[in-house]
């Protein structure tokens, strides 16, 4: 049956995926994670393998992604694997999976995950032990982040009224529990000319008189920034800031519409 499984994942990758060594396999329908070094190997039975021991002392920072373990003997590589929890339940999918990590003389693992994040929410963390010849090892770490996200921006002259242009403002949320954001408006010598301190998502439209001005052309310079608000028991992004001219809007790549 294991092999069946092993099998239909391998298929699921897709026909022209290419095997290496070292490479993740996940059974059809579970998180069982089996890293093999050859198809041949991915597809044999785990269960007459001798198992490996587990890591241990393994710590993980569901913010910073920072992680430490100890590993076990017979180990030639390990992964680590971070899962959503949603009301207790480990998602089938995973956030994110580390880069193979081999097996040193010292047995002693520590680093941080690159360009990776896990936005505020409960999630586990795995760390698979592997070898040649050997069933792979699991032990796991539950963690929750509070790490709020910068949101998306767009801002566009609103010419459908030629006599009457306008600036439209799109702010898109980067996660779901921001409901407020600070938005100011700038003018070409820097000086704010429009401020909210309490700007919902979605779509803002401003008029001239909004810009202290008599009215908008499309050759007018002006700039927004949007930053989220502070949301209780959460963290603001580190670079909580996101800014774009105002521009005329374009589809696909071609003229100002």
């Amino acid at each position: 049956m294991l092999k069946k499984k092993l099998m239909a994942a391998l298929m699921l990758m897709g026909a022209v995926t290419v095997f290496t060594p070292g490479m993740a396999v996940m059974a059809a329908d579970s998180n069982v994670i089996v890293v093999a070094n050859s198809p041949e190997e991915a597809a044999g039975n785990d269960e007459d393998k001798e198992p490996l021991g587990e890591a241990s002392d393994f710590t993980f920072d569901f913010e910073t992604l920072d992680y430490s373990f100890t590993g076990v003997e017979e180990a030639e590589f390990y992964y680590i694997k971070v899962f959503p929890v949603v009301d207790g339940e480990e998602s089938k999918s995973a956030s994110f999976q580390s880069e193979k990590i081999d097996a040193n003389a010292d047995n002693k693992y520590s680093g941080t995950i690159a360009d990776e994040i896990l936005l505020a929410g409960d999630y586990r963390a795995h760390v698979v032990a592997s070898a040649a010849g050997y069933s792979s090892s699991d032990i796991e770490v539950d963690g929750t982040s509070t790490l709020l996200a910068v949101p998306s921006l767009s801002a566009n002259w609103d010419t459908e009224d030629e006599n009457d242009v306008k600036v439209k403002i799109t702010i898109i949320p980067g996660d779901e529990l921001t409901e407020t954001f600070t938005l100011t408006v700038k003018n070409e010598s820097g000086e704010a000319v429009y401020t909210d301190e309490k700007a919902e998502a979605g779509e803002i439209v401003l008029t001239a008189k909004d810009l202290g001005a008599e009215a908008l052309t499309t050759d007018d310079v002006y700039s927004v920034t949007v930053s989220d608000n502070e949301v209780d028991g959460y963290k603001l992004p580190a670079a909580n800031e996101v800014s774009a001219d105002v521009t005329e809007m374009r589809m696909f790549g071609g003229p100002p519409m």
